[in-house]
């Protein structure tokens, strides 16, 4: 079957749509259908959080008008979302991954927080007590013996945003029940040096030669 949503990037559309209803109305060009996953609205976001990450992050005040008094209220926001919650061998690596190197930060002294469902572009932020700084960690956990791994378009541009601070933490993870405690860690500081084109949602890279350029978690 045909995947709306899959369709390349173009420079220009005549017209969009978020409904299948409406792909196809008499008298109008024929319209893209928008949904999750389609190119153009993965740029969109990309984009955006590129941009305005920060500002967005910080909220807004809401002023009325219409109202003269001093009262503040507070606007509640419910969101739904889907979490991660597979018990098959990706949802296991992925946990084990995060879940060692979290250990990895507690054994140098740091207090670590995963904060992969907040989608900030990296999983984990390491407190460091001292200086009150924050060291942030994309974990990428491969079963031994993976040949690539992936990263996204909007990984890689937080992780030029923000080259002092962040880790690109690449975890080897044993095919065995007690794969949480086997893992091996390198961290590779500044591991991107370019942004990817536009059209580009993520990039493979070569996971040896990545796993050969990192050291011993410090």
């Amino acid at each position: 079957m045909f995947d709306l949503c899959k369709q390349s990037p173009r420079k220009f559309y005549e017209r969009i749509c978020f409904e299948k209803d409406l792909i196809s109305i008499s008298g109008k060009p024929l319209a893209a259908f928008i949904c999750s996953g389609h190119s153009l609205l993965d740029a969109t976001i990309d984009l955006t959080l590129e941009r305005h990450r920060d500002l967005l992050k910080q909220g807004t005040i809401l002023v009325d008008e219409n109202d003269s008094s001093e009262e503040t209220r507070a606007l509640v926001y419910l969101e739904h979302s889907i979490q991660d919650a597979r018990t098959n061998l990706n949802g296991s690596r992925r946990k084990a991954a995060t879940t060692a190197v979290m250990e990895a930060e507690r054994n140098l002294g740091y207090e670590p927080i995963d904060v992969s469902h907040q989608k900030c572009g990296y999983d984990i932020e390491s407190r460091i007590p001292e200086t009150g700084q924050l060291r942030f960690i994309e974990v990428k956990g491969r079963i031994t013996g993976a040949k690539t791994v992936t990263v996204t378009k909007n990984e890689i541009i937080i992780a030029l945003n923000k080259p002092d601070n962040l880790i690109l933490a690449l975890v080897q993870v044993p095919l065995a029940e007690d794969m949480e405690s086997n893992c091996s860690i390198h961290y590779l500081r500044r591991p991107f040096h370019k942004e990817p084109d536009f059209a580009v949602t993520s990039v493979n890279y070569d996971w040896l030669e990545l796993w050969q350029q990192g050291t011993e978690p410090i």
